[in-house]
């Protein structure tokens, strides 16, 4: 960020999500400690799908050295082995809810900028992993 200084907004959006990880968190009960791997797995997901999918944003950003040097299609690769590791222990459904949100996430937000930053990509790590938890503990409430 050009400006390192939080302000208000930005405080208000650290709270927001605190209060909604607590909130989902509280709600799985046992089930938190796999809900908190599927959602830090779907939400380091998220950005390779924006790095594949849009433009960068900035010529002299410190994120276009994984633009110039990644290869987010090949990350699908170790992504599709890990779902496949994974596969064993959870069923399909608590496994894959993340993946939609993970690129419909990267999806909307690069659409709305024209593209990523930096900054976007943190912010859809994020937001992957607060909407994969509350999904997550919905369905454990539904259960």
């Amino acid at each position: 960020m050009e400006d390192s200084r939080v302000g208000a907004s930005g405080a208000l959006a650290l709270a927001v999500v605190l209060l909604l990880q607590l909130a989902a968190l509280l709600q799985l009960h046992e089930q938190a400690p796999l809900a908190l791997i599927l959602a830090g797995f779907w939400g380091r997901v998220s950005p390779l799908w924006a790095m594949a999918r849009f433009d960068y944003l900035r010529s002299d950003g410190t994120a276009g050295f994984h633009r110039r040097y990644g290869q987010p299609w090949w990350d699908v690769v170790p992504t599709v082995v890990a779902c496949l590791a994974f596969a064993p222990f959870v069923t399909p459904l608590l496994l894959l809810i993340g993946a939609p949100v993970a690129v419909g996430v990267a999806e909307r937000l690069g659409r709305r900028l024209g593209g990523h930053t930096g900054d976007s990509y943190g912010a859809v790590e994020v937001v992957t992993e607060v909407i994969t938890l509350l999904l997550l503990a919905g369905l454990a409430a539904a259960n």
